[in-house]
């Protein structure tokens, strides 16, 4: 089979939703005596990239804009909006968090992620019809005479609708001044202007604490703020009111804060230590901002700022054990430079890394895009589009999709209880006019306690792509994974019978999962007694990969036998796919997070399986480490790497 170098996957599979960073330089320490802007967008494929000029226009009465799915679709356009320079991100599954606009009048918005709020996201009560995303950036570039008044915008769309996601940083500025929004889920937050003789640093979280730091003029905080906070136990009431301790949730998977994760404070501390000159000590809470050893920080200051890696590379590639400013997922980076007048404003904007890429320099209100790209012709008709997802046949071709197909065979299915006969039904997407074409059969994660099937972003253009549900632990009186496994070789067992049925082949079957999915994926193939059940061999598989699977006991296999100590104390038993290693098992790629970022231990017991299958003979086993991805990433970040496998490219190890 062919071989695809790891390295050439890295583009496409390391996600850093939470990665980007931002840097505002006051306009009195500014070599411009302006403030300027730096940032650098960091996310993870499939996305497009796209620069364009949107004209200034007056709207008729009734217009609505247009809502990310999900949000309001009702909030009003207003009568007439600026000309906006638009840097946009489009996700094909419809998103619209990760674009800037700069405006005719000098008013510059971008975000940064905040990782989660400790606010409920299942509160419907937080949002009016869903509340805003896309819209409030937007509103923002389409509407504001200045920072100040972009502020004010901003925060008045969060008070009257709510703020969909979990959190978010807004950067807002103009040439006199730049403030940070920190958004919570629902309708609180704050605004703060950011000092004039500093450099203010932005890494994914929030950076506000108490709300006296500032003076009145230059604090805005949504009614009730505080109060909320008491009321929902973020907050003692009685300690001084810290924003950023009271609202920041804990981050993705893990119980670290986003101002307590390696992803955030390795780059923070990679900041601080280039703007200053020296370490910043453990013990110190990280600032909102940062005088600079220099006395004066110019363009080029922050250019060194946005390309700067955190340690050396490795034969070229921007994979390190600490996460850097300039990551192997900074997808774009970009400067604005602020004039006195709004028209001389300059953008620079590299796309791609800033180290590896030029940067091009333009003023936007004065002579337009470079024609490299440009592409302000389709700019209007891509704006209406931009939260809309992309119909399946764009994002991946025309296939076709068969929703709840029971699979049970007969005296299976006569004998099962009413609810494993709900549980026991996949879907099935496979592509139009291709044949003989493999199969993936995919389980979703949940601990094997909660959770649905769903397609994973896979190209059903090329594969086919079957989704199971499957028993839960915990429901119906179930308190083993055995009902689960049972369920999960019985699909698999379908997939192999009646593919064909549907133009695959049965004979290159692969059987995958996140998480709780992935170690299903894993005891299935390697535990032979599961599908002999169905007469069939771990032969008959073609492969496995498991994204993130539990190689060790099951956490909750462990819980519902009673075993009382820590989550992670690993246990190897019959019910661990480490048990089962053996030169039978079919060919296998596992894949993880990095250690710190991961699941704790499970990147490392991966691994051991990987090493224990090839101590005995196994000849196709691989481990992919996929850098910085925590354990929630590594569903999408890993999904190329199966896609690729089932294609029968396998990774080539180092």
């Amino acid at each position: 089979m062919k071989k695809l170098a790891v390295a050439l996957l890295l583009a496409l599979a390391v996600s850093a939703s939470d990665a980007c960073m931002t840097f505002v330089v006051g306009k009195k320490l500014s070599a411009t005596g302006r403030v300027i802007v730096g940032h650098n967008e960091d996310d993870w494929p499939p996305f497009e990239t796209h620069h364009g000029m949107l004209m200034a226009r007056d709207w008729p009465e009734g217009t609505f804009l247009p809502a990310t799915a999900g949000c309001n679709p009702r909030i009003p356009q207003a009568a007439h909006t600026y000309a906006c320079y638009w840097g946009e991100v489009k996700f094909p599954y419809g998103d619209g968090n990760a674009d800037t606009f700069l405006n005719e009048n000098g008013v510059l918005v971008l975000s940064n992620s905040g990782g989660n709020s400790t606010e409920r996201m299942d509160d419907p009560s937080l949002l009016t019809k869903g509340g805003v995303k896309f819209n409030l950036r937007r509103s923002v570039g389409e509407r504001a005479k200045s920072a100040r008044d972009g502020v004010r915008i901003l925060c008045e769309l969060v008070e009257k609708y709510g703020y969909a996601p979990s959190a978010r940083i807004y950067t807002v500025a103009d040439r006199d001044e730049a403030w940070l929004v920190q958004v919570v889920h629902g309708r609180h937050y704050v605004a703060v202007r950011c000092p004039d003789d500093e450099v203010t640093v932005m890494p994914n979280l929030y950076t506000v604490y108490g709300l006296d730091a500032w003076p009145a003029e230059d604090v805005l905080a949504s009614p009730g703020l505080l109060e909320n906070a008491k009321r929902k136990g973020f907050w003692d009431g009685v300690s001084k009111f810290n924003f950023a301790k009271a609202y920041q949730g804990s981050y993705d998977y893990g119980d670290d804060h986003a101002f307590e994760h390696p992803n955030n404070t390795g780059r923070f501390r990679q900041a601080l230590r280039l703007l200053t000159g020296a370490e910043w000590p453990e013990d110190r809470p990280f600032p909102f901002s940062v005088k600079p050893s220099k006395p004066v920080f110019g363009v080029e200051d922050l250019r060194a700022l946005l390309t700067a890696h955190n340690g050396p590379l490795a034969d070229g590639q921007h994979v390190l054990e600490t996460w850097s400013i300039c990551s192997s997922t900074t997808i774009e980076s970009e400067i604005c430079v602020f004039a006195e007048d709004p028209r001389d404003n300059e953008m620079q904007v590299a796309l791609g890394r800033g180290c590896e890429k030029p940067y091009y320099k333009f003023r936007p209100f004065r002579e337009g895009l470079p024609d490299e790209i440009d592409e302000s012709v389709s700019a209007v008709k891509r704006l209406a589009t931009h939260v809309r997802a992309m119909p399946p046949e764009e994002q991946w071709g025309k296939r076709t999709e068969v929703l709840d197909i029971p699979y049970l065979e007969r005296d299976e299915a006569a004998a099962a209880d009413e609810y494993r006969r709900k549980m026991c039904k996949l879907d099935i997407a496979y592509p139009n006019g291709v044949t003989n074409y493999a199969t993936v059969v995919w389980f979703h994660g949940g601990g094997l306690t909660r959770g649905n099937k769903y397609f994973p972003r896979l190209d059903a253009r090329r594969i086919g792509v079957i989704t199971a549900n499957y028993r839960l632990m915990g429901e119906n009186g179930i308190t083993n994974a055995a009902p689960a496994l049972t369920d999960a070789a019985a699909a698999v067992a379908w997939a192999i019978r009646h593919i064909a049925e549907f133009g695959g082949d049965p004979k290159k079957v692969f059987v995958s999962g996140m998480s709780g999915g992935g170690y299903l994926s894993m005891m299935v193939g390697m535990d032979p007694q599961w599908l002999a059940k169905h007469g069939l061999k771990l032969s008959d598989l073609a492969g496995i990969a498991p994204d993130s699977g539990q190689a060790t006991t099951h956490f909750a296999v462990k819980k519902f036998r009673g075993d009382q100590r820590q989550g992670t104390m690993p246990v190897i038993d019959e019910w661990a796919p480490l048990w089962h290693c053996s030169r039978d098992v079919p060919p296998i790629v596992c894949i993880t997070g990095q250690p710190g970022y991961e699941w704790p231990g499970r990147a490392e017991e991966n691994e051991l399986l990987i090493g224990t299958l090839k101590s005995l003979g196994h000849k196709k086993a691989w481990y992919v480490r996929l850098p910085y991805a925590t354990h929630g990433w590594a569903a999408a970040c890993g999904e190329p790497y199966i896609e690729l496998f089932a294609l029968g490219k396998y990774p080539e190890e180092k």
